[in-house]
Parts: structure tokens; C-alpha cells; sequence
């Protein structure tokens, strides 16, 4: 009895093995949990997040809500991080936001657009991808009026088509780009997954003016991009590559960005400086057209840029650790060299460098003087890159700056402050292996005051004390009281917003035209609350100093803010108006009298941030005129 008993209950024992379903059985494979976000209730993602969670994909249109009940409807920050697979080749990774937005892969920053923008924009980066997993991280933050945050990505993009037979090496000089037409203004990312190329055809060059005409049968007139690939043999040296574009661009070396200028633009030429080693690189141009005319021209160029240290050797096999310490050689360090230094007459570090030269640091105060003969007192940039000698250990790089600043470390961008500032210090931390490190240090003064030091420390806070700058010695042109002797008769001067002596700032989206007030036109644009996005400037060519009232044109239409701010930047003093546009019907009102030098470095300036409710009312930005008063 007992035998059979036994024997039943191995029969239902095996019934039931056979009937589990196969998740008893095993453990599933890891799934992918999608994007870790971290939600911070501030726009620097910093302190303790708020909320965390997981999300299945970046695609919110929050508008003027918030992402949870935890979070502020405004002035909030995001992280997302996530760990994916990907096949080799080269990806097309686009982000659109409204603000600001960061984006790594593996920790390499490939877009960097961390600024307010008033309006939802786009931006892309096409890394190549080993096989493999991959870590990818987006930031972004959120100032006023709408949000949005949304990143796709397409890829690995088509292998190049061959031109035909294999082409001769070095190449010939007939060897043509890979022109891959779209029509849409995202290289087909607007869509997921990414639609093909309308068009793709071997063009022996870049150099296109198609006015307001399209492309190619097949292509709109507006609202399209194209992409152009080409491999080229270089010599081992420094190039300069340039952009002619209307509208916006991107070029890309071995898939590393140089040069970022993508956005709705009249008529620019953008440059950009990188050492190439000996061998073929890949050569990416990305060209975006919205509306209005259509231009684009490429070239490249040797250069006489200061060449990077040579690259190390291929690592050795290697070598098995041998079972006692192995007294290894300490290196021994170079001997110190100082900053070179490239200086540009724009605050985009743009086309070649006015001056070149060797400074022994980073320490010098300007004031309203500018940083070299022959050099702009404002509206200016410089590079300065060293190679520097570091031991083991943790070291904190400070600027202080005025205005914007941002610090490298082998490609690493550490400090970033790149917007326009009062005399602030900004630091930041990195781990450095012993051995020599590449520096780098660009740094742009806007208007005002210009001071730039910098410096670093071993240990992981920052230091208590920073360097005192050595002012350059500027002549005192500036007086301070009424002249000794009759000054000499000035005349009227009047600077419309046509003119030469104009400046507009910001993105010219923002930027609209209305057809009344002085000289048949004006600029106007919305108001931000209180980081500014545009700003109109004024630059007077007075014939003589001597004391001159200002007078600001406000016309009927497109002024409704009741606290435009009129800075005037006068002597090396400042002046600040504020006027109600809103009270006056096609004016001239008057913002004070001022005593000018006329050395051409004075200006008047209007900033959009009036502290109103965002983007509802309008700043109109006309004529103005310096009436000499003795």
C-alpha cells in the first residue's frame, strides 16, 4: 500500500513540473526600466530632487502646467539618464525644448544649449556609436511661459553610397560630397522613425545660392535640411573651417562638433579652428533652411593655429603583474610654458584670431579699456589654451569674470558661466591622473567692465581666496568734470534702428519688423520677466566730447511695456531710464544729458527683461538721437 502511494505522488510531482509556466521556472532577462528622471524645484538641478521616477520616453508638452504636483510650474530642472544598446554607426540625436537643454553620451557633452529661449527650438548631434551599451543623460530647465522637452533620435544612418569606382589615394581632386536632401528642417527626425532622404546625389561641392528657389524637383522652397559626407586625405596640421549660411549650420570632424550655429539667421559667416592629424577624416556639413533666402559654402583651409601636444603612442600589450611591487618610473614633468592666447573682435570666438600671443597667466582687469591695441573695448572673445603638468588627485579650477567664461580639461567642459554678468567666481572639480593635461579657457566680454582670472587649486572645494588681477594700464580719457577750457562744438548725431551703429541681440526669430516711426521701419519684440533673451544697442559716432541730452523715439504701435529700461553707458559711468512706452504716441522723449568722450566705446542699450508678465507686452526699438548741450 504504501509502495503505491509513493508511486502516485511521484507521477503528480512530475504532472505539475510539466504544467508550471516557464517564469516559475527561470528569471526573466533584465528589461530596460526605461529613463531615470530626477525632478529639481529649481533651474540648476541642484540640491535633492523632489520627485524621481521612471519614464518610457522624453516627450512632454507640459505648456504653461507642471510635470507633477511636487513640482513648480516654473523655474524647475530635469535630469534623465538611461543605459541603452546600440549597433555601431553613426546616430542623429535632436532635442526640442523650451528652455534650456544639455546632452551627453558617455559623458561627452554634444549639445549645449543651456540658455532661456522664449520659444521652442531644436537642436541635434550625429556621434558615431560602437557596438554596444551606452549611456545617455539629458538636462533640461524651464525659466517661464511654456515647457516642452522632447529628444528622439534615428540611426545608425545609411552606410555612404559609393560614387562609383574606388577613388585613388590620396584622393582625386574630382571626389564629391554625399548630399542627403530632406524635406523637413530635422535631417527626417521630425518624425519617429526618422523618414529617408528625398534625395540623395554626389555634389563636387558646397557652394550654393538658391535665393528663395528649391533645391532640387521634389524639394519645398522652405523648410528643409540637407546633410553632406565626405572622407578627406589631410595633412598633419591646424584648419580653418568656414561657413557661409543662411540660415543655420553644423560641421562635424570624425564626428565631433565644431562649429554649432543652428538656427533662423540672415547671412553669416561662422569659422572654426581644429588640428588634424595625418590620415583620411570624415567631414560632416549640416544645413538648415526655414525661410527666406537660401545659402550655403563650405571651405576649409590650412591654419596657423598652435598645434595640440603630439598624440601619445598606442598603449603596449598589457604586462601581467608580477607578484612583488614593481618599482615603476615616476614622470617627470615638462618644463612650464604660458597661455596662448587667441584673440577675435566678436563674442563668438569667430573666423581667425586679430591677435596671437603667449600670456604668462590668466589674470588681467580691463576696465573699460580694451585688451590690446588694435582690440574692441567690448564685443570681444579669447581662447587660451596650455598644456599643464598635474599630479594624482582631486583639483578645483575658479574664473572670476566679467562677462562669460567657460573651462576645458582634456575636451571636459568644467565651468560653464557663458552669459553676460557682472564680476562673478564660478568653480568646478575634476579628478586629474598624473601627467599632462590640455587647459582650455574661453572667455567673451559683452559691454562695461572686462576682468578674467584664473586659477586652480589641489582638493575638492573651492578656495577661500582668489588672485587679484593686475589692471592694464588704459589712458584716462575720461574726465570727470566740466573740461578747462570751451570744448569743441559737437553736432547731432541720430542712430536708427537701420543703421550701421545698430546692434540686434539675440535670436532674429524673436526680432520683427514693423513698417512706421523714423525712417519707415522699426524692430520690436516681446518681453521676457528677468533673464533677458534680445536687446537692442546704440552706438553713437559722436565728433567731440562735451555734454549731449539723449532723446528716444516711441512710436504709436508695437510699445505697449510701461518699464523699458534706457541704460546709458557714458565716461565710464552708467545711467539707467526707465520709460512707460505705453503713454507716448510717435515721440521723442528724453532720457537725460550726459557727458560723452567720443571714443566710440559708449553706447545706449535696451534689454527685453521689463519684469512683466512673460511675453505680453511689446518693446519697440526705434531712433535715437544725441543733441549736443553746452
Amino acid at each position: 500500500m504504501m509502495k503505491r502511494i509513493l508511486t502516485w505522488l511521484v507521477v503528480l510531482l512530475a504532472l505539475l513540473a510539466n504544467t508550471l509556466p516557464a517564469a516559475v521556472m527561470a528569471s526573466p532577462p533584465a528589461q530596460d526600466p526605461g529613463w531615470f528622471a530626477e525632478y529639481f524645484a529649481n533651474h540648476s538641478l541642484a540640491g535633492p530632487p523632489v520627485l524621481t521616477r521612471y519614464e518610457p520616453s522624453i516627450d512632454y508638452v507640459w505648456g504653461t502646467g507642471s510635470p507633477s504636483a511636487a513640482v513648480p510650474i516654473d523655474q524647475f530642472s530635469v535630469r534623465w539618464t538611461r543605459t541603452m544598446s546600440f549597433n555601431a554607426g553613426t546616430y542623429n540625436f535632436c532635442a526640442t525644448v523650451d528652455d534650456g537643454v544639455r546632452f551627453w553620451v558617455d559623458g561627452q557633452l554634444l549639445i549645449d544649449q543651456w540658455r532661456v529661449t522664449g520659444a521652442s527650438v531644436t537642436y541635434c548631434a550625429s556621434p558615431y556609436l560602437t557596438a554596444g551599451n551606452h549611456t545617455l543623460q539629458m538636462a533640461y530647465f524651464e525659466d517661464t511661459g511654456n515647457a516642452m522637452a522632447r529628444l528622439v533620435w534615428s540611426g545608425p544612418l545609411p552606410p555612404v553610397p559609393s560614387p562609383g569606382p574606388p577613388v585613388p589615394w590620396p584622393p582625386s581632386p574630382a571626389e564629391a560630397w554625399v548630399g542627403e536632401y530632406y524635406d523637413d528642417m530635422m535631417l527626417g527626425a521630425s518624425v519617429s522613425p526618422a523618414k529617408p532622404p528625398v534625395m540623395v546625389r554626389m555634389d563636387p561641392q558646397i557652394n550654393f545660392n538658391w535665393g528663395t528657389n528649391s533645391p532640387a524637383v521634389g524639394l519645398p522652397a522652405y523648410e528643409y535640411s540637407v546633410r553632406w559626407t565626405r572622407d578627406i586625405n589631410f595633412a598633419a596640421g591646424t584648419y580653418n573651417f568656414c561657413a557661409t549660411v543662411d540660415d543655420g549650420v553644423r560641421v562635424w570632424v570624425d564626428g565631433v562638433l565644431i562649429l554649432d550655429e543652428w538656427r533662423e539667421q540672415s547671412v553669416r559667416t561662422f569659422c572654426a579652428s581644429r588640428y588634424i592629424t595625418a590620415g583620411r577624416h570624415t567631414v560632416q556639413v549640416a544645413y538648415l533652411q526655414k525661410r527666406g533666402d537660401a545659402i550655403i559654402v563650405f571651405s576649409y583651409s590650412s591654419g596657423s593655429a598652435l598645434p595640440p601636444a603630439p598624440p601619445p603612442p598606442p598603449p603596449p600589450a598589457p604586462t601581467p603583474a608580477p607578484p612583488w611591487p614593481w618599482p615603476y618610473p615616476t614622470p617627470v614633468p615638462p618644463p612650464a610654458t604660458g597661455w596662448y592666447g587667441e584673440y577675435f573682435n566678436n563674442t563668438f570666438l569667430g573666423g581667425p584670431p586679430v591677435l596671437t600671443r603667449v600670456d604668462a597667466e590668466i589674470n588681467f582687469d580691463w576696465g573699460w579699456g580694451p585688451p590690446a591695441p588694435g582690440m574692441p573695448a567690448d564685443d570681444f572673445s579669447i581662447r587660451w589654451t596650455r598644456e599643464v603638468w598635474f599630479d594624482n588627485g582631486t583639483y578645483t579650477f575658479c574664473a572670476r569674470h566679467d562677462d562669460g567664461v567657460r573651462l576645458y580639461v582634456d575636451g571636459a567642459l568644467v565651468i560653464d558661466s557663458w552669459f553676460e554678468q557682472a564680476a562673478a567666481v564660478h568653480c568646478g572639480v575634476k579628478a586629474l591622473n598624473i601627467g599632462t593635461h590640455r587647459v582650455q579657457v574661453d572667455y567673451y566680454e559683452r559691454s562695461q567692465f572686462a576682468l578674467i582670472s584664473v586659477w586652480w587649486t589641489a582638493g575638492g572645494a573651492p578656495p577661500p581666496v582668489f588672485p587679484t588681477p593686475v589692471p592694464t594700464p588704459v589712458p584716462p580719457y575720461y574726465p570727470p568734470y566740466y573740461p578747462p577750457y570751451p570744448p569743441p562744438v559737437g553736432v547731432e548725431v541720430m542712430v536708427d534702428n537701420t543703421d550701421p551703429g545698430f546692434i540686434w541681440g539675440g535670436p532674429l526669430g524673436s526680432r520683427r519688423i514693423a513698417y512706421l516711426g523714423i525712417g519707415g521701419s522699426l524692430y520690436w519684440t516681446f518681453n521676457s520677466y528677468t533673464n533677458p533673451v534680445n536687446f537692442g544697442k546704440w552706438v553713437p559716432r559722436l565728433a567731440a566730447p562735451g555734454y549731449y541730452e539723449v532723446f528716444a523715439f516711441i512710436p504709436r504701435e508695437f510699445a505697449t511695456s510701461t518699464r523699458v529700461r534706457y541704460r546709458i553707458i557714458h565716461a565710464g559711468q552708467r545711467h539707467d531710464r526707465i520709460i512707460n512706452q505705453w503713454q507716448y504716441n510717435d515721440q521723442w522723449v528724453s532720457l537725460g544729458t550726459y557727458y560723452f568722450a567720443a571714443m566710440g566705446n559708449e553706447f545706449v542699450v535696451v534689454y527685453d527683461n521689463t519684469r512683466e508678465l512673460y511675453g505680453t507686452r511689446m518693446i519697440a526699438f526705434d531712433a535715437l538721437r544725441f543733441v549736443p548741450r553746452w
